[in-house]
C-alpha cells in the first residue's frame, strides 16, 4: 500500500520528467492490473487518484498535442474498461470517482444509447 501511495503522489506534482519515467516503467500497466485484482477500496482509491494525477498530467500536454497522450495510452490498455468495471463497485466513494474519471477524461468514449 505504501508503494502505491508514493506512486500516486509521485505524480500528483508538476514534473512532466518524473510522470513520463513512471508511464515507461509501465505504472499504467501495474494501476491497470490491480483495478483488476483488488477489492480493497482505500487502495482502489489511491489508484484511481494516481491515474488521475497522471491524466492531469497530460492535459497540459493536450494544450499543445491537441491530445491527451497518457489518456490514450491508458485506453489502448484497457484501463478504461477497468474503471468502467468499477462502477458496479459497492462503495459510493468510488463510484463517484470513477465516474468522475470517465466524464473527465473519456468522454469522447461514451455512447448515449
Amino acid at each position: 500500500m505504501e508503494a502505491i501511495n508514493a506512486l500516486s503522489f509521485a505524480c500528483s506534482g508538476s514534473d512532466f520528467n518524473l510522470c513520463l519515467i513512471l508511464i515507461n516503467m509501465k505504472i499504467f500497466e501495474l494501476f491497470i492490473e490491480l483495478l483488476g485484482t483488488n477489492t480493497e477500496p482505500k487502495l482502489i482509491l489511491t489508484i484511481l487518484e494516481g491515474i488521475e494525477n497522471i491524466l492531469t498530467q497530460g492535459e497540459i500536454m493536450k494544450q499543445i498535442n491537441q491530445i491527451n497522450p497518457y489518456a490514450k495510452k491508458f485506453d489502448d490498455l484497457g484501463g478504461v474498461n477497468q474503471i468502467n468495471r468499477l462502477q458496479k463497485f459497492k462503495n459510493e466513494v468510488i463510484y463517484n470517482t470513477s465516474i468522475k474519471i470517465l466524464e473527465k477524461y473519456f468522454s469522447h468514449l461514451i455512447v448515449n444509447d
